[in-house]
């Protein structure tokens, strides 16, 4: 996972190869280094040397600049005259492309019928109907503080205002409104209203990072870490997309769990734990309304979701959708989400 213009960007002197040419004297000091290893001095150097790795993830720590977008467009929806809702939008608002992603596959396997659909886009092969048999390690706490939720990018805004500071109108208010789900459903929570992307967009991860670990030293209980975002669906010609389904007769966004692995090369052990919970929840939020729930999104950056065997980001509509659309997704999918962890044991 660790490719050698990764390396090179880490530890320049780390990655001349044995090549033809190269600086005088360099030879000995790289086979020394890697053991003679020169055909792979990434996978090497990062294996027998720990200090490697752990500098390579604090400078990958404080990279900001992480898509998020799963990049995926699917067709624009077709609705005939009945099928449409008609709901209210802010006068201002820009025109989205209505798109649907569906997770509840009835032609699928098991775990797709039951709305537990994954977009795998690492080399890690996990095995899903496993996973969703073994227990979640995770216990409901009867009220304690269990739940924290803040947001990296707490300035993402909903159409027509992609960005704001107003924490009223931006995906802060959505967690706002999930956190008051938690609460009536006797979960304690935690809801961080900092912005870690203001006012610099540059290592958004880093600061929220430190906002979780100051947070789960004062809460010892926290188990479960929600990094709720918005998506962004923009094409090439800027055009935005807005997903949406159909709930409880208004129109909603849609909402994806991310789920971040080691596959790139960062220390993240147990990310299948956190996928457990992703699919309890997945599952939940798609019996709550058919298709609340896109495919979850398996990813190889980690977003500091090896904190907490219960860390997730949830990206609750995008950019296109209105704040009352993303607001009813959220509070839809924090009910379904209180449901589960009610459950646990």
């Amino acid at each position: 996972s660790y490719n050698t213009e990764r390396m090179l960007s880490y530890f320049p002197i780390l990655c001349l190869k044995s090549e033809k040419k190269k600086p005088a004297g360099s030879s000995f000091f790289i086979e020394f280094l890697l053991n003679g290893a020169l055909a792979e001095p990434e996978k090497v150097s990062l294996s027998a040397i720990p200090v490697l790795l752990s500098a390579g993830e604090k400078l990958s720590e404080s990279i900001a600049g992480i898509d998020e977008s799963n990049g995926v467009f699917p067709e624009i929806i077709k609705k005939t005259e009945s099928e449409k809702i008609e709901d209210p939008i802010p006068e201002n608002a820009y025109r989205a492309l209505e798109t649907h992603s569906d997770s509840i596959i009835k032609n699928g396997n098991e775990l797709e019928k039951k709305g537990i659909t994954v977009k795998n886009q690492t080399s890690c092969h996990p095995d899903l109907k496993k996973l969703y048999d073994e227990p979640v390690g995770i216990k409901y706490l009867n009220g304690e503080i269990q739940v924290l939720i803040v947001h990296t990018h707490g300035s993402e805004g909903y159409n027509p205002d992609d960005r704001s500071r107003d924490i009223q109108k931006n995906v802060v208010r959505v967690g706002s409104e999930m956190a008051e789900v938690f609460e009536k459903n006797k979960i304690g929570v935690i809801h961080s209203t900092v912005m870690h992307d203001i006012p610099r967009y540059n290592s958004s991860y880093k600061k929220s990072l430190e906002t979780i670990t100051a947070e789960l030293e004062k809460h010892g209980g926290i188990n479960i870490i929600l990094d709720v975002h918005r998506d962004a669906m923009i094409t090439e010609n800027g055009d935005s997309y807005k997903t949406v389904c159909n709930l409880d007769g208004k129109t909603a966004a849609q909402v994806m769990f991310v789920v971040g692995t080691d596959g790139g090369g960062l220390t993240h052990d147990n990310w299948r734990e956190n996928l457990k919970l992703a699919m309890k929840f997945q599952e939940a939020v798609n019996k709550r309304c058919p298709n609340l729930a896109r495919p979850i999104d398996l990813r190889n950056e980690r977003f500091n979701q090896q904190k907490t065997t219960g860390s997730l980001l949830i990206e609750v509509g995008t950019n296109g959708n209105t704040l009352d659309e993303a607001v009813r997704a959220g509070v839809a999918a924090a009910e379904a989400m209180a449901g589960v962890i009610k459950e646990l044991k």
